[in-house]
């Protein structure tokens, strides 16, 4: 059995889009647990057409990203489930192919205290692809591994792992990282704690770039101020102290904070002149 984590707020037809996707596949045994963070467009009422079965946690549109992944973290703690079937976290606006989990769930046959992660491909350019990250603290820098020895960290968009070792690696912080940073912490966290982090190249799946995203440039401080500031913005500077609290070796915490300070001081004095 593998249970399917898909946190979900008001995108009804990307949605359906992985759903269909998700009914097709090979492997049918499978549980799906919808996070569904206070949709108010009938997303969850679609999901249980195709899917009856599925469990729905609701929320009320303040859980984001981390607080939907507590959320299904806590329903794996309360449900006790057997700590030897998989789980897989994933998005909602990716494609797979139709024995995505069937691989999965053989990967993980033969790495138990392994993290894999799908390799993710750009649909609109795929040879743009997103593997794993090697996070080098002394210099606080993030880049993308060219092989599994250097992976240190990863997302959780296509991330299969045994229920064992997501209630190992614990719960998240919702508070402190609602969005952005949630994932690399806990994966920064697993790597910590002795598991490996794995990107099989057999294992992938399409995404498009969210356009949505926060991007700099000058326009009317206080609106700048709102944005930069906004949970939606990946570089979010609240955020990403919590995350060097977090995750980053005590000899190198001091180093970073005062980057993000100073990377962050230099944005503001250039929306101000």
């Amino acid at each position: 059995m593998i249970y399917i984590i898909l946190p979900i707020h008001n995108r009804k037809k990307i949605t359906e889009s992985f759903i269909k996707n998700l009914v097709e596949q090979t492997y049918k045994d499978f549980e799906l647990i919808l996070v569904d963070d206070g949709s108010l467009d009938g997303t969850s009422e679609m999901v249980l057409s195709y899917i009856p079965e599925t469990t729905i946690i609701r929320g009320k549109g303040n859980w984001w990203w981390g607080g939907s992944l507590h959320q299904a973290y806590k329903w794996v703690k309360r449900n006790n489930l057997d700590i030897n079937d998989d789980v897989l976290i994933i998005n909602d606006d990716v494609k797979i192919s139709n024995n995505f989990l069937e691989l999965g769930v053989e990967f993980l046959k033969n790495n138990e205290t392994s993290l894999c992660l799908a390799k993710a491909v750009d649909i609109q350019d795929p040879k743009r692809n997103t593997c794993g990250i090697h996070i080098n603290w002394s210099k606080m820098t993030f880049e993308e591994s060219k092989n599994n020895k250097d992976i240190n960290c990863f997302s959780t968009r296509g991330l299969f792992l045994k229920v064992k070792s997501f209630l190992d690696i614990g719960d998240f912080h919702p508070i402190l990282l609602p969005h952005y940073f949630s994932d690399y912490e806990y994966t920064v966290r697993a790597f910590k704690k002795g598991y490996k982090l794995l990107v099989d190249s057999n294992i992938f799946l399409f995404f498009n770039e969210d356009k949505n995203v926060y991007k700099k440039g000058k326009e009317n401080f206080f609106i700048f101020l709102k944005k930069h500031f906004s949970k939606k913005n990946p570089g979010n500077p609240i955020y990403f102290l919590s995350f060097i609290f977090l995750s980053v070796p005590a000899k190198f915490k001091l180093g970073a904070v005062l980057k993000v300070l100073y990377m962050n001081m230099k944005v503001i004095i250039k929306n101000i002149f």
